[in-house]
C-alpha cells in the first residue's frame, strides 16, 4: 500500500454569502453553471422535466392536470431530508445549522498551502449569484402553481359554458331550417293539389300573421 506519511487530509468548508436552503434553487443554479448534481433525487429530476415540458399551447384540461402534479412534487420535494449533495466538479454541499455548507476535500503534505480554499470561494461566488436569480421565482413557485391551476378552472369552466352556447345554437339552427324545410314541402303540396283542382294559392296577411288561401283560377 502506498504510504500517505507526511500528508493530512481535511476539507475547505465555506459558508455561502446567503442560506442555502431550497433543493429545487439548488438544482436549477447548478444547472446554470453546467454543473451536475450527482445522484440526484428523483423527485426534483421528475419536477425539474414536468416544470419544463408545461406550454400555453396545452388544452385547459391537460394544463390543470399537469399544473396539479407539479403542486404535488413540490410539496413532495419540500418533505425531502437535507442529504449531502455532490457535485460533478468535487465539491460537496452539506447541511450545517439550517443551511448547506460547501466544501471540497482535499490531500496536501504537511506544511503546504491548500489548494482548494480558492477553488471552494470561487465556486461559493458564482454559486451564490446563481441562486439568488432563481430563488424568488422558487420562494413563490407553489403559490402561483395554485393561483394557475385556479386560473385554469375558470378557463375551463369559460370554455365549457361556450361550447354549450354553440350547440344550443346549431340544435336551434337545425331545428329552424328543418321546420323551413317542413313548410316549403308542404306548400308545394298545397300548391300541386291546388293547380289540379283549378285553385291557386295567395298569400293574405291577417294582423301581424300570414295566411295562405286557396283562390279559383277564373
Amino acid at each position: 500500500m502506498p504510504c500517505n506519511r507526511g500528508y493530512i487530509t481535511n476539507w475547505n468548508w465555506t459558508e455561502a454569502q446567503r442560506p442555502i436552503t431550497d433543493l429545487r434553487t439548488i438544482f436549477l443554479s447548478l444547472k446554470q453553471l453546467g454543473i451536475q448534481w450527482l445522484n440526484a433525487p428523483q423527485l426534483i429530476v421528475d419536477w425539474h422535466n414536468l416544470r419544463n415540458s408545461i406550454s400555453s399551447n396545452q388544452s385547459s384540461a391537460d394544463r390543470i392536470i399537469a399544473l396539479t402534479k407539479l403542486e404535488n412534487l413540490v410539496k413532495e420535494i419540500q418533505k425531502l431530508d437535507n442529504s449531502d449533495v455532490n457535485l460533478s466538479n468535487g465539491i460537496q454541499m452539506s447541511w450545517r445549522n439550517g443551511s448547506f455548507s460547501i466544501g471540497k476535500q482535499e490531500t496536501v503534505r504537511r506544511g503546504e498551502q491548500s489548494q482548494t480554499r480558492e477553488i471552494v470561494s470561487n465556486f461559493v461566488s458564482e454559486f451564490d449569484s446563481a441562486y439568488a436569480s432563481v430563488e424568488g421565482e422558487m420562494r413563490n413557485e407553489l403559490e402561483n402553481i395554485i393561483a394557475d391551476i385556479e386560473s385554469g378552472k375558470s378557463q375551463l369552466a369559460a370554455e365549457e359554458i361556450e361550447v354549450q352556447r354553440a350547440r344550443i345554437q346549431t340544435e336551434r339552427e337545425a331545428l329552424s331550417k328543418s321546420r323551413q324545410q317542413l313548410r316549403e314541402q308542404r306548400m308545394k303540396h298545397v300548391e300541386s293539389v291546388g293547380e289540379e283542382l283549378g285553385y291557386a294559392v295567395r298569400k293574405q296577411r291577417i294582423g301581424k300573421k300570414i295566411k295562405y288561401v286557396l283562390v279559383r283560377n277564373p
